[in-house]
């Protein structure tokens, strides 16, 4: 990987990016994609400002 992203940084507690997805309904004809860095609870969407995207083309789904 090329600089900046050769290394990590400990930037301390609450620094740490983090992604996860879940994919919804894949076998329907409308699947979905959930991705960001939300634990889907209710601490991570009022105070901890995560975030999460949904993507509703089928084409990224079934990847």
């Amino acid at each position: 990987m090329p600089p900046p992203f050769d290394a990590e940084i400990s930037g301390g507690p609450g620094q740490v990016i983090h992604n996860k997805f879940i994919v919804v309904d894949f076998n329907t004809d409308n699947p979905s994609v959930l991705t960001g860095s939300s634990n889907l609870a209710a601490r991570s969407e009022e105070q901890n400002g995560d975030n999460l995207l949904a993507i509703t083309d089928p084409a990224t789904a079934s990847i």
